[in-house]
C-alpha cells in the first residue's frame, strides 16, 4: 500500500537495499560531476534562464518539440539563482529519486532489484546526462506503483499520469497508453464500483483529459518550426530501437519483448503491456526517433512487467507454474540487465576521463583571452552550449531583439545559412561548433576549411574537442574550432 512515512521509517524500509541506492547514487554523483553538458542540455537552461514563464511555456516551448516539465524545474532554480552547474544534480536527483521509488515499491526479487539501477539507461543516459528524460524512470516507477491502487487513490494516479505526459513526447504517449488500458479495465468492472468510486473516477477522467488537451495546445508544433523535418515511415527505426533498447540484437530483442508480451497476456495484464508499446513504436516510425529516445522502451517494458506481477499475496497462493514462470521473467529482465553492465560501465569511464564536449572548455579559452569584451560570430546549433557559462549573449551574429541566448528552432533563423557571408561580419573571433558522425576534431580543422578562412584573414588558435558517448564508444562529434582575426585594428 502506497502511504506518507517518514524519513525515519523510510530510511528503515530501504536499510536492505541501503547499499544499492548508495553505491548508484556515488556512480551517478561522480559522473555528474565530470560530464560537460552539451547542447540539448544547455538549450533547456537557456530557455529557461532568459524567458518569462508565460513566454517559455505558451510561446516557445512549442518549437522544442517537447512539454514544458523539465525547463519549468529549472526556471525555478534560476530564479533561485542557482548556478549552471547545479543543473546536473538537479537532474541526479530524480535519478536517485526514481531508484528509490523502484527498491521501495517494486515487487521484483533482489536480483533485478540490485541489476537494474546499474544497467545503461538508468545509471547514465536517463540519470547523468541532464534532459528531461530523467523523469521517465520516477514518474513511470510511480505509475506502476499506483496503478493496482489507482481505484482507492485515483485523483494520485491521475495527476502522476498528467506529470509523466508533460516530461516528453515519449512519455506523453506511454501516459496515455496506460490511461486508456485502466480505463478500459475500470469500464470493465464499472457495475460493481460504488457511487463514490464512480464520481471520483469520473472527476480524474474529466481532469486528465482537460490536461492532455491543454498539453497538446501547448506544444503544438508551430507553422514556422523547422526541428522536425519531414519523415517517411521507417520500420528500420523501430528494428534498431528495439535492439538498442534491450540487449543490442533486434532479433534477440524482439523475442524478448514477445515473451513479455505473452507472459502479461498470461497474467491478463495484457493490455497495459500492448497499448503504450504499440504507440510508441509507430511513433518511432512514423514521426521521429534518436538514440537518446530508445530508453523510453527499457524504461516502460520494467513498467509494464511490474503492473503485471503478482502481488505478495497472489504469489504465495499460485501454483507451481506460476512460480516457474514468474522465475523465468526475473530471469530475462536480469540478463537485459546483465546486457547492459559493460554499456553502463564505459559510458561512465569514458564521462569521467573525456569531454562529452567541447562547449566547457571552449568557453574557458573564450574567457581565457576576453573574448567576450570583443566581437564574436558563433555557427552551428551547437555553439549555444558555450552560452550558459556566461551571463548574456556574447555572438554577435546570435544577437535577438529580446536578447535571449538559446537556439531559435524556427525558418527565420538564417544564421547558419549566412555562414558563406562569413568575411562580411568584422568578427574577431570566430567560433564554428563542428557535429559529425566519426572520431573527435583533434590537432586541426579540415584543411579545406582552414585555407578557406585564411583568405578572409582567419587563423586557428584554439580546438576544444569533444564528442557524444553512445553505449560503447563516441556516437558523434561535438567539438568547437576557434579562430582568431589577423587583422590590424
Amino acid at each position: 500500500k502506497m502511504d506518507c512515512v517518514s524519513w525515519k521509517t523510510l530510511f528503515l524500509l530501504l536499510r536492505r537495499w541501503l547499499a544499492v541506492l548508495l553505491a548508484y547514487a556515488a556512480v551517478v554523483g561522480a559522473t555528474v560531476a565530470h560530464h560537460e553538458p552539451w547542447f540539448d542540455e544547455a538549450q533547456s537552461w537557456l530557455l529557461a534562464r532568459d524567458l518569462s514563464l508565460p513566454s517559455l511555456i505558451f510561446k516557445w516551448i512549442r518549437y522544442e518539440g517537447t512539454p514544458p516539465l523539465w525547463q519549468v524545474l529549472l526556471w525555478v532554480a534560476n530564479r533561485l539563482h542557482l548556478p549552471y552547474a547545479t543543473m546536473g544534480w538537479i537532474a541526479a536527483s530524480f535519478a536517485v529519486a526514481g531508484m528509490v521509488v523502484f527498491l521501495r515499491y517494486s515487487p521484483f526479487p533482489w536480483p533485478v532489484k540490485v541489476l537494474l539501477p546499474f544497467s545503461y539507461y538508468f545509471l547514465y543516459q536517463y540519470a547523468a546526462v541532464a534532459r528531461s528524460y530523467v523523469l521517465l524512470p520516477l514518474l513511470a516507477f510511480m505509475t506502476a506503483a499506483l496503478y493496482k491502487h489507482a481505484r482507492e487513490h485515483t485523483y494520485a494516479f491521475c495527476v502522476v499520469l498528467l506529470l509523466l505526459a508533460n516530461v516528453s513526447a515519449h512519455g506523453a504517449i506511454l501516459s496515455s497508453g496506460i490511461a486508456g488500458a485502466y480505463a478500459f479495465d475500470v469500464l470493465g468492472s464499472w457495475p460493481g464500483l460504488d457511487l463514490a468510486a464512480r464520481r471520483r473516477h469520473i472527476g480524474a477522467a474529466a481532469g486528465y483529459f482537460m490536461g492532455i488537451l491543454a498539453l497538446v495546445a501547448i506544444v503544438w508544433p508551430p507553422a514556422d518550426g523547422n526541428f522536425l523535418p519531414g519523415k517517411r515511415p521507417d520500420l528500420a527505426g523501430v528494428e534498431s530501437a528495439v535492439a538498442g533498447a534491450l540487449v543490442g540484437h533486434a532479433g534477440l530483442s524482439a523475442l524478448i519483448l514477445l515473451i513479455c508480451l505473452c507472459w502479461c497476456a498470461y497474467r491478463r495484464s495484457l493490455l497495459p503491456f500492448m497499448l503504450p508499446m504499440v504507440l510508441l513504436l509507430i511513433f518511432f516510425a512514423r514521426v521521429y526517433v534518436n538514440v537518446w529516445h530508445y530508453g523510453a522502451i527499457t524504461v516502460y517494458l520494467v513498467t509494464a512487467l511490474w503492473i503485471a506481477w503478482p502481488s505478495s499475496g497472489e504469489h504465495s497462493d499460485g501454483n507451481r507454474l506460476d512460480r516457474r514462470l514468474q522465475a523465468g521473467m526475473a530471469a530475462l529482465l536480469s540478463v537485459v540487465c546483465i546486457v547492459q553492465l559493460p554499456w553502463a560501465a564505459a559510458a561512465v569511464r569514458y564521462d569521467l576521463r573525456a569531454p562529452y564536449t567541447g562547449a566547457a572548455d571552449a568557453a574557458r579559452y573564450l574567457k581565457s583571452v576576453g573574448a567576450d569584451q570583443r566581437r564574436i560570430c558563433a555557427y552551428g546549433f551547437s555553439s549555444v552550449a558555450i552560452l550558459p557559462y556566461f551571463d548574456r549573449q556574447i555572438f554577435a551574429n546570435q544577437v535577438t531583439s529580446d536578447r535571449t541566448a538559446f537556439w531559435r528552432w524556427n525558418r527565420e533563423n538564417r544564421i547558419d545559412a549566412k555562414f558563406g557571408r562569413v568575411g562580411t561580419e568584422s568578427a574577431d573571433y570566430l567560433v564554428l561548433a563542428i557535429k559529425s558522425a566519426g572520431a573527435l576534431v583533434k590537432d586541426s580543422p579540415p584543411p579545406e576549411l582552414d585555407s578557406w578562412l585564411a583568405q578572409f584573414g582567419y587563423s586557428l588558435v584554439h580546438v576544444s574537442p569533444g564528442a557524444l558517448f553512445w553505449k560503447t564508444g563516441p556516437w558523434e562529434t561535438d567539438s568547437y574550432l576557434i579562430y582568431k582575426s589577423d587583422r590590424v585594428p
